[in-house]
C-alpha cells in the first residue's frame, strides 16, 4: 500500500528507501547497460575514423572481458 492509503503503483520519490537501495545496487562497478555505450562509440569510429575511439572501446571492452575472467574464476573457488 502507498503513503498516500491507496493500492497500486506511486511515485518512486515517496519511499524514502528507494534512493539508498537503488545507489546500494547500481552505484558500485559497471552495468551492463553501460557496455551497450561501446556501439554507439563503434559509430563514432565508423563515421569519423578518429583512433581515438577505436581506442576506447579497445580499453573499455577488454576491461569489460579481465572483469569476466576474474569473476568466472572467483565463482569457481567459491
Amino acid at each position: 500500500m502507498d503513503p498516500r492509503g491507496c493500492d497500486g503503483p506511486f511515485p518512486l520519490s515517496a519511499d524514502p528507501r528507494l534512493g539508498d537501495q537503488m545507489r546500494d545496487r547500481m552505484g558500485v562497478g559497471d552495468t551492463a547497460v553501460n557496455l551497450a555505450t561501446a556501439g554507439l562509440v563503434l559509430n563514432a569510429w565508423i563515421l569519423s575514423g578518429e583512433e581515438r575511439y577505436r581506442d576506447w572501446i579497445v580499453e573499455y571492452v577488454g576491461a569489460w572481458r579481465e572483469r569476466t575472467v576474474e569473476q568466472a574464476a572467483s565463482s569457481r573457488t567459491t
